[in-house]
């Protein structure tokens, strides 16, 4: 058997290892603790107010946290899709990561690193805007260096434009990579 009820807090409690857990109002004034259980390699506490189902075991307290229920924000994974949300205390969603069922990613934050912090990933369309300028700059200063040097006798130095490359309207400072 079971209970239903509004997660009130969560605390962390250490036997041989830390467990979290959730206080849970079953019913008005009546409070039961128990531990959470998620899915291997998730680490995730709910907000208070949301809603937890719990089962009776042979623990120490005897009840496991089982599921929660966002009471704030609507479910929208498709079937065979998993979304995860990450939320303010007020409940607000802060970052998603959603797979979705046709093999694309959606991903929505402030920054998303990639195995570290310390390089960035770039526009393709805009650093290929970039570089096309460049090839044209080049091309024009080599057909000016040509027509003044065949001009001129004897000929006269040619000192070219500087070409400035400047890469920073490419960069992409929320998605970060670790260096090469």
């Amino acid at each position: 058997m079971g209970d239903t009820g509004r997660v009130v807090k969560n605390q962390d409690r250490t036997r041989k290892i830390v467990e979290p857990e959730s206080v849970i109002e079953i019913r008005k004034n009546e409070n039961i603790t128990a531990t959470i259980y998620n899915p291997p390699g998730i680490d995730s506490k709910p907000l208070p107010g949301d809603f937890g189902a719990t089962i009776n075991n042979e623990n120490v307290g005897g009840k496991s946290a089982i599921g929660f229920l966002d009471t704030k924000n609507s479910p929208m994974a498709g079937d065979g899709e998993i979304r995860i949300i990450s939320r303010s205390s007020s409940g607000a969603i802060q970052t998603i990561f959603y797979l979705k069922a046709d093999g694309n990613i959606v991903a929505s934050g402030q920054t998303i690193e990639v195995l570290g912090n310390t390089d960035f990933a770039v526009s393709f369309n805009e650093l290929a805007v970039i570089l096309s300028k460049l090839a044209t700059d080049i091309n024009t200063n080599l057909t000016a260096i040509q027509a003044s040097l065949n001009s001129l006798s004897p000929p006269v130095p040619y000192v070219p434009a500087p070409i400035v490359i400047d890469l920073t309207p490419a960069k992409i400072e929320k998605v970060k990579f670790p260096s090469p």
